[in-house]
C-alpha cells in the first residue's frame, strides 16, 4: 500500500515540477499522454469499474453514474479544464480563481481515491489484483498532465514558486488522502460496500466525463486524429482490457 501511495502522490508532483524546468520538452509529450491516459481511463471505467459496480445489483447505479457526469460538469467549472490538461497561461490570477481551480482540482482527486480504498466486491484473486493495479496506474496518470496544467498555469501568472509548490503538494496529496481514509473506513466497518457504491458510481461518471472529453480535446489541432495520437488511444485501451485476456 505505501508503495501505490507513493507512486500516486510522486508521479503528479514530479510532473509538476518539471513544468517550472522543462516546460518547452514537457509540453511536448503533455498531449500524447492526455491521450493514452484518457484511453487507459475510459476503457478502465468500461471494463472494470462498470462491470464491478452493476454486479452489486443496486437498483440506483445508472443515476449515480449520470450524478457523477453531471458533478464533474460542475468541477470542470470550477477548476477551468486544468484536469484535462487545459493550460490558460497569462490569465490574471486572483485569489478567487486560485480558490476556484483548487476546490475543482481536490474535489475530483479526492473522488478518485474512493474505489482505490475500497476493496472490489466479487472480484477475486488475480482478477481483483489487476483491477485496482489498472485503476492505480490510470489514475496516477491521469493526474500527471493536471500536475503539469496546475504549475504551467500558477508559474505563467506570477506566483512565487514557494506557493505553487504548496499547492503542488496539496494537489498531489488528495488522491492518496482518499484512498486511506476510503481504506480505513471499511476496515473499522465505518462504511460497508454496499454503502460506499454510491460514490462509486459517482467515480464512474466522473471517469466518463474525464475520459472522453481528454480523448475529443487533447489534440490542439482540432478533431483530427493523427496517427501518433491514434496509436497513443489504441494502445491505452488495449493496456486496458489486458487483464481481461489473460
Amino acid at each position: 500500500m505505501i508503495a501505490e501511495l507513493a507512486l500516486l502522490f510522486f508521479l503528479p508532483f514530479l510532473f509538476g515540477i518539471a513544468a517550472l524546468f522543462f516546460a518547452r520538452k514537457v509540453k511536448k509529450s503533455v498531449g500524447f499522454i492526455l491521450a493514452f491516459s484518457g484511453a487507459y481511463l475510459f476503457g478502465i471505467t468500461i471494463a472494470h469499474l462498470l462491470p464491478e459496480l452493476y454486479s452489486r445489483q443496486m437498483h440506483l447505479i445508472p443515476v449515480w453514474i449520470l450524478a457523477g457526469f453531471v458533478l464533474q460538469l460542475l468541477l470542470d467549472f470550477l477548476s477551468r479544464g486544468v484536469e484535462h490538461g487545459h493550460i490558460h497561461a497569462g490569465e490574471q490570477l486572483r485569489p478567487r480563481l486560485v480558490f476556484s481551480i483548487m476546490a475543482g482540482l481536490s474535489i475530483h482527486a479526492l473522488l478518485e481515491g474512493v474505489p482505490l480504498g475500497s476493496h472490489p466486491g466479487p472480484l477475486m484473486g488475480l482478477e481483483a489484483h489487476a483491477f485496482h493495479s489498472s485503476l492505480l496506474a490510470s489514475i496516477a496518470l491521469h493526474k500527471m498532465p493536471a500536475a503539469f496544467a496546475l504549475m504551467s498555469i500558477l508559474h505563467s501568472c506570477g506566483l512565487p514558486v514557494r506557493k505553487s509548490v504548496w499547492f503542488l503538494l496539496f494537489f498531489a496529496a488528495m488522491s492518496p488522502l482518499s484512498y486511506v481514509l476510503t481504506d480505513l473506513a471499511l476496515d473499522r466497518a465505518l462504511f460497508t460496500q454496499a454503502g460506499i457504491a454510491p460514490v462509486l458510481a459517482l467515480v464512474a461518471g466522473s471517469f466518463m466525463h474525464i475520459s472522453t472529453t481528454i480523448l475529443f480535446e487533447s489534440d490542439p489541432s482540432g478533431h483530427q486524429l493523427r496517427y501518433r495520437r491514434m496509436i497513443a488511444i489504441l494502445v491505452g485501451l488495449f493496456f486496458a482490457i489486458l487483464p481481461l485476456l489473460f
